[in-house]
């Protein structure tokens, strides 16, 4: 198999090159097609060069061949964006996200749109998330990137070059324990967690992931002694309340769970995820017509 190179394509769309750039790109969809990589990079070149239908056709092109690929709905979403189509584009950033956390583009674009609409949880969410990613060394954006396409070979081997450099990076060493987790190293996993928790105490989020990792391994007293502290760091983050309700009630406790739910309720009493979990908690107790309820609620 001929192998394709798109780092030429790549520089020249980098020095505003577009027209040299497709014609680099062409070249190599001649001689693949659904060539991946050349079909993400002709979408973004018809995008600069103006020529929006064919920026459509490619992704298209490439959402058939990579259908959870992150970076496509992206291009998706500056597409409509450009097009003036701000509430595509925003369905398309929001898709960009979930497939592929790493974006800072999506996440940008997304900040403005709920800050404009004065929707601040999810205004606060969306900077939080822009802003870890914008002051992120490149190398770690981009193995955060072409992790969450599954590209777990390359990711892991970049990921340990950049350690070897910076051993105490612990946000590296938070993507190190993902890719251990994905691919069942789950001692290795929590190891990485373990050890970046302890370098950066105060960090909610690496926490939380260290929390996760304790679950899945059914150390359940390690888990709740985690949780309570990030409800003692964070007390009015109703995420890490709501996961506290859900490991009160894996031990058994569903009143006490309940009890928590409806305290988050009261600050939130639209969250449907929470409302469920209270349905079936009050489910388990034998509450059936109180479940139905908070499940209809939901």
């Amino acid at each position: 198999m001929t192998q394709i190179d798109t780092s030429k394509a790549a520089d020249a769309i980098k020095r505003g090159d577009n027209i040299e750039a497709m014609r680099l790109l062409k070249s190599n969809l001649k001689k693949d097609q659904n060539h991946i990589d050349s079909l993400y990079l002709a979408a973004v070149s018809s995008r600069y060069l103006k020529n929006y239908d064919d920026s459509k056709k490619y992704i298209e092109s490439l959402l058939t061949n990579a259908p959870d690929m992150g970076r496509a709905y992206q291009e998706l979403g500056h597409l409509n964006r450009d097009n003036g189509n701000e509430e595509d584009s925003i369905k398309h950033y929001r898709q960009a996200c979930e497939l592929n956390p790493a974006l800072p583009s999506s996440w940008k674009a997304l900040y403005s749109y709920f800050k404009k609409n004065e929707n601040k949880p999810a205004a606060d969410h969306a900077y939080m998330q822009m802003n870890t990613l914008e002051t992120m060394p490149n190398t770690l954006l981009f193995i955060s990137q072409i992790l969450n396409e599954g590209k777990l070979g390359i990711a892991e081997e970049k990921c340990r070059e950049f350690l070897k450099q910076y051993p105490t990076n612990t946000y590296a060493m938070s993507l190190l324990s993902d890719i251990a987790d994905r691919l069942g190293y789950f001692d290795d996993a929590e190891f990485l967690l373990e050890s970046a928790v302890k370098l950066s105490p105060s960090d909610g989020e690496l926490r939380m992931k260290y929390a996760m990792i304790l679950r899945k391994k059914q150390k359940f007293a390690k888990t709740m002694e985690q949780v309570n502290i990030l409800c003692e760091q964070f007390p009015e983050n109703l995420s890490y309340q709501a996961q506290k309700a859900s490991e009160i009630m894996q031990n058994g406790d569903h009143k006490g769970a309940i009890d928590l739910f409806d305290d988050i309720l009261k600050k939130n009493p639209y969250n449907f995820s929470i409302l469920t979990s209270k349905g079936h908690a009050q489910k388990t107790l034998g509450e059936s017509d109180r479940a139905i309820n908070s499940y209809q609620t939901a």
